[in-house]
């Protein structure tokens, strides 16, 4: 069971960097702020539920203190068109960052009732046990760590540093190359562009790329067009099996 929590880490520049979230108007910003509130004092953390039952956008609209259970279903939809949240396969809505920032308190909190550490406690290999105070610490090992650490980190700056490119490239100029093609508002626009990553598997680049494509050829029936072009090749070209076995 999830011990209480009364605060938690907040990542400003996470928040203001996340291209999902920064492509969705202020309010829908607004109503993910209060979503994440509800939902660090959730059962079970982090969804959007309440003693394991599920909230319906009216249950929100009380929750946050809105007038207008239309208005929430459209900033709602708005905010999982951007990937902001994720649904459980029974479809409830959670937080990605809070339920695994959970998860890794939960393994700590085990690991403490253990004892800590199990390399300090039980004394393995590469941990020093004569120093001055009694003490053992990792010697060797801790310095492996942290040069693992520190290789690990410059690789996440730059892989994140180039998906956050493509990802923001393709929410402004991408979405833009799609409203001229659909010729459909915004929010349809947004809806389209959430398929097609979906069916691309989530890959910006490729999603991006056919739709610079799409804008010079001008398909005739460009959303056909663009969901048959998302799909990865190799699942276009897998061979499709019928019949009842």
């Amino acid at each position: 069971m999830t011990e209480s929590v009364p605060w938690v880490k907040w990542h400003f520049d996470k928040w203001m960097s996340d291209p999902g979230l920064r492509t969705c108007c202020l309010a829908a910003r607004g109503l993910w702020m209060e979503l994440l509130c509800i939902m660090h004092n959730a059962t079970p953390y982090g969804h959007l539920a309440v003693k394991m039952k599920p909230l319906s956008e009216r249950d929100v609209m009380q929750f946050v203190g809105s007038s207008s259970v239309k208005e929430i279903k459209k900033l709602m939809r708005e905010l999982e068109d951007a990937g902001v949240f994720s649904r459980t396969s029974e479809g409830v809505i959670y937080c990605r960052r809070m339920v695994r920032d959970n998860d890794n308190r939960e393994k700590s909190r085990v690991n403490g009732r253990k004892g800590g550490n199990p390399v300090l406690k039980n004394g393995h290999e590469g941990v020093n046990l004569f120093s001055r105070d009694g003490v053992g610490f990792p010697v060797k090992a801790e310095k492996e760590r942290e040069k693992e650490k520190e290789k690990d980190s410059v690789l996440r700056t730059d892989a994140a540093a180039s998906i956050f490119d493509v990802r923001t490239e393709l929410w402004r100029e991408g979405l833009t190359i799609l409203r001229s093609l659909l010729g459909q508002p915004e929010h349809r626009s947004r809806a389209f562009l959430g398929k097609l990553l979906k069916a691309s598997h989530d890959d910006c680049a490729q999603v991006l790329g056919i739709l610079r494509d799409a804008e010079s050829t001008r398909p005739l029936d460009p959303a056909a067009w663009l969901m048959k072009a998302a799909v990865p090749k190799a699942e276009r070209d897998a061979p499709r099996i019928t019949g009842i076995f």
